[in-house]
């Protein structure tokens, strides 16, 4: 049920190849998400036959997720081993159950809620950190762009990785950002049919 695209083909490989399944998905809006998360999460539920999987989703998207997940992925064929559910009933899921996998769609709304005075919303996101550092695989979907949400974005990074990237570290993951942005700049350059001329001070 699914015309795959070769980028969509290179993220799933990517993340189902490499032992350590902690992944934030950043394609621009459009460019099919969904899709990947979707297929690599049929294949964990085929690899992993007693594998529990957790989808948390905006609640405006609930329906189109429930709809996609089994139109083009059969979900229903996996039983009750996959619960589906908003940002805002994120209490539903117990935080000791076993999960193996966790999704977030839109990740970058949980991100924000971090830093939130309202006492719900914080504990949305204290109970979604709780289980993102305790599942095995974890895909975070957002297309959210780095430069002007440095707090959300070193957020949503502190949920894959809290270790490497802590939250009290804005200062730093910006300083990471700038000079990232320099080195990004500087490989424009280097291009087939460059001259010598550009490519010096850059190689430089």
């Amino acid at each position: 049920n699914i015309e795959f695209y070769p980028h969509q083909v290179e993220v799933v490989r990517r993340v189902l190849e490499d032992p350590i399944g902690r992944y934030l998905l950043a394609d621009e809006v459009g460019l099919g998400k969904t899709v990947e998360a979707g297929t690599i999460l049929r294949q964990y539920l085929l690899d992993e036959p007693n594998g529990r999987a957790v989808v948390i989703v905006p609640k405006y998207l609930l329906e189109q997720w429930n709809q996609e997940l089994e139109n083009k992925f059969y979900l229903s064929h996996f039983a009750d081993r996959v619960q589906l559910v908003s940002i805002s009933e994120i209490n539903q899921v117990s935080r000791n159950a076993n999960i193996g996998f966790l999704i977030v769609d839109e990740a970058h709304h949980v991100a924000a809620m971090a830093k939130s005075s309202d006492r719900a919303q914080k504990q949305c996101f204290e109970i979604c950190q709780s289980l993102a550092h305790k599942t095995k695989d974890l895909l975070l979907l957002s297309a959210l762009p780095v430069l002007g949400h440095e707090q959300d974005f070193l957020t949503m990074l502190h949920l894959l990785d809290p270790t490497t990237y802590r939250l009290d570290d804005l200062v730093n993951f910006k300083e990471q950002v700038q000079n990232r942005q320099e080195i990004g700049r500087a490989l424009l350059d280097f291009r087939s049919g460059a001259k010598p001329v550009v490519l010096k001070p850059k190689l430089a």
